[in-house]
């Protein structure tokens, strides 16, 4: 009994599109396996903490006693191989004379010497290197351009907050000073005065901000979500 070769037509019209169905497949695979690989070897999930202000402490004519005043640290805080001038050089798209210029640059913004700032960007492997403290409202516009300019070098401004007392130690017998007390620890406390007694009111919460932090010069991805830090 011969079989009628037009029952095949069908599925012989039907083989590339099978083809084409598989090939897709089996490239959505690779990818997919692919990007899992790249996700577990470059990407990295991290947690910073916003800090919180501390609540203010006033008398009763609503003059300030104590507040928290804003302030910002110059931090170096991606490992090395996220820092865009080294993955740049090692990628063969930047030169080492370029890399310098880029350093200079950095260095005179932001007047930190150019061995200095070398060593910290292109030697130290630390990702929670700190290289200036205490930097007020004026000078963190003009370190904020100076950074712009080389962008995920590593530098980043952290924001904090800073004690501040406005009649100095006049009043410290009753706020307990807290910060400007010991310069190896400006947040210490005093262990009394107001600053103690009303701590539960005075200390915020802190928040938190999660983030990818992917290699190269791709720098740092803050899309995991964040938690708003809650202020005394």
């Amino acid at each position: 009994m011969s079989q009628n070769p037009q029952a095949f037509r069908p599925l012989l019209a039907l083989m590339p599109i099978g083809i084409l169905y598989l090939a897709s497949m089996s490239r959505m695979i690779y990818l997919q396996v692919d990007q899992e690989q790249t996700n577990s070897m470059d990407r990295v999930e991290a947690e910073n903490k916003l800090p919180a202000a501390r609540g203010s402490i006033l008398d009763r004519n609503g003059l300030v006693l104590a507040e928290d005043v804003t302030s910002w640290d110059l931090v170096i805080n991606y490992r090395m191989k996220e820092r865009s001038l080294l993955a740049l050089m090692a990628e063969e798209k930047l030169s080492p004379r370029q890399a310098e210029e880029k350093i200079l640059l950095l260095a005179n913004g932001l007047n930190i010497p150019f061995k200095d700032m070398w060593n910290a960007l292109m030697v130290n492997p630390h990702a929670g290197q700190i290289l200036r403290k205490g930097i007020g409202p004026a000078d963190r516009e003009s370190i904020a351009r100076t950074l712009s300019m080389v962008p995920h070098s590593g530098l980043n401004l952290k924001q904090n907050y800073r004690r501040v007392y406005p009649n100095d130690r006049v009043l410290s017998h009753v706020i307990g000073l807290r910060g400007g007390v010991s310069e190896k620890d400006p947040n210490a406390s005093a262990g009394s005065g107001l600053e103690l007694g009303l701590e539960p009111l005075l200390a915020g919460t802190d928040g938190i901000r999660r983030s990818i932090s992917v290699s190269g010069e791709h720098g740092v991805n803050p899309a995991l979500g964040m938690n708003e830090p809650v202020h005394g």
